[in-house]
């Protein structure tokens, strides 16, 4: 990584998008977003769940997986974790 102009860049010359980790820590979303459509859903989980691996064992992920439906109309929603539960937000 180098920083050009104030913006951190990979160095290596073929590297595809070298402004990659530039746009990720731009990012000002910190919680989970999730997609509920007809046939399943994503979730776009926050930065921080990358490290240790916590990507792999996302509570959320679980908690809807294991679901014999959607827990909200199809939409797009934020997700933020609660002590006993989650809070779901239309994300327009």
């Amino acid at each position: 990584m180098i920083l050009v102009d104030s913006v951190v860049r990979c160095s290596y010359a073929l590297c595809s998008q070298p402004s990659a980790v530039a746009q990720l820590l731009d990012d000002e979303e910190t919680a989970h977003v999730v997609v509920l459509a007809a046939g399943g859903f994503t979730v776009r989980h926050p930065l921080r769940e990358r490290l240790e691996d916590r990507l792999m064992a996302c509570q959320l992920h679980e908690y809807i997986a294991a679901l014999p439906s959607a827990p909200r109309p199809v939409g797009r929603y934020r997700v933020h974790a609660m002590l006993k539960g989650w809070t779901w937000e239309v994300v327009e």
